[in-house]
C-alpha cells in the first residue's frame, strides 16, 4: 500500500519517534512516546509504513540491547576465566541473559572462595567491584529491553488493527454486511 505521506514527512515522523524512544528508555517512562504514536494512529489515513518502520526500529533496538547484555556478561566471564582461571559460567548461563542482573555478587564470591586458585584479597575486591558494576549496568539495560519490547508489541498491535480496519473498509459494501469474502 502506498502511503499518502511524503518521504520527508515520513522521515520527520520516524526521526521524532526515535528521539522520543531514546528519551523514553533513558527516563524509564513511555508516556510521551505512546502519546506520539497514538497521535499517528488517529490520523486519517494512518501512516502504516511509519508504524511498520518504527516497529522494525524497536525490534532492532531490542536486539542491540540484548547484544549489550551478552557483551557485559561475556566481559565478566572472560576476566574471571582468562585473568584468574575461574569459570563462572555455571552461575551466569548465557541462556538466562535477562536474569543476569539478579545474580547475587556474594554467591559469586562464595563460589570463587571454593576454587583452588583463590585470588588475592585485592583482586577479589576488584572482581567484586567489576561484577557489581556489570550487574548494575545489566539491570538498566534489561529494563530498557523490557520497555522496548512492550512498545514494540503495542506498535505492532496498532499496526495490525489499523491494517485490518483499512482492509475491511476497502471491501465492497455487500461483502462487509455478510461478514465474509467469497
Amino acid at each position: 500500500m502506498l502511503s499518502p505521506f511524503s518521504l520527508p514527512e515520513h522521515s520527520q515522523l520516524y526521526t521524532e519517534a526515535i528521539q522520543l524512544l531514546d528519551n523514553c528508555l533513558a527516563q524509564k517512562n513511555t508516556d510521551r512516546l505512546v502519546a506520539f504514536i497514538q497521535q499517528q494512529v488517529i490520523v486519517e489515513p494512518p501512516d502504516l509504513d511509519f508504524l511498520r518502520d518504527f516497529s522494525e526500529a524497536l525490534s532492532q533496538r531490542v536486539l542491540a540491547l540484548r547484544t549489550n547484555l551478552y557483551d557485559i556478561r561475556d566481559n565478566v566471564v572472560r576476566v574471571f576465566g582468562k585473568d584468574y582461571n575461574i569459570d563462572i559460567t555455571p552461575l551466569t548461563p548465557p541462556n538466562a541473559i535477562e536474569r543476569y542482573y539478579t545474580l547475587p555478587p556474594d554467591k559469586v564470591i562464595a563460589y570463587i572462595r571454593k576454587q583452588p586458585n583463590l585470588p588475592s584479597d585485592n583482586d577479589l575486591r576488584m572482581l567484586t567491584k567489576l561484577l557489581e558494576i556489570s550487574l548494575m549496568t545489566a539491570s538498566r539495560i534489561t529494563a530498557e529491553v523490557m520497555l522496548a519490547r512492550e512498545l514494540e508489541a503495542l506498535v505492532r498491535d496498532w499496526q495490525e488493527a489499523l491494517s485490518n480496519s483499512l482492509g475491511r473498509r476497502s471491501w465492497p459494501e455487500e461483502q462487509s454486511r455478510q461478514g465474509h469474502v467469497h
